[in-house]
């Protein structure tokens, strides 16, 4: 059944890469950034963009995740949490958040910093400007 599910066991999981070092969550936007057409963009990595990201790179589709200030947000911000549903422990907003994000990376989502200018959703693959380039996707999520 995990077969034809999609599910390899000891693959893609939330606790994947706590064996060794974990790498950053962002990494710098590359020609191979601006150069791929993406399946599933999300505008900002805060809950619901790390959340849609989850989804998205569960499901393969080729995501990207952009965001300006990844610790900037409400989220990021909060002192403690001690209240989200499958956290037993108190944490910090930044803690929860960077569980997200990690997540979806273990998934294969891809992290970058960068700030959107404009969008251009007239046509099929859309649009988005930043400082260093064109971001080209299926899909946006914002």
């Amino acid at each position: 059944m995990k077969h034809i599910l999609g599910v390899d066991e000891g693959k893609h999981t939330a606790h994947a890469s706590t064996q060794q070092k974990e790498e950053p969550i962002f990494q710098p936007v590359d020609e191979h950034i601006l150069e791929e057409v993406w399946d599933f963009v999300t505008i900002g990595g805060g809950p619901a963009g790390a959340s849609a990201a989850v989804y998205a790179a569960r499901g393969n589709l080729k995501t990207l995740v952009i965001d300006k200030a990844p610790a900037s947000g409400t989220l990021a911000i909060t002192h403690k949490i001690a209240n989200y549903p499958g956290v037993r422990e108190e944490l910090t907003g930044l803690a929860l958040l960077e569980r997200m994000q990690r997540q979806a990376k273990d998934f294969g989502a891809t992290f970058v910093q960068s700030q959107v200018l404009s969008v251009d959703f007239s046509q099929e693959i859309k649009k988005l400007e930043i400082p260093e380039g064109t971001i080209k996707a299926k899909s946006v999520f914002t």
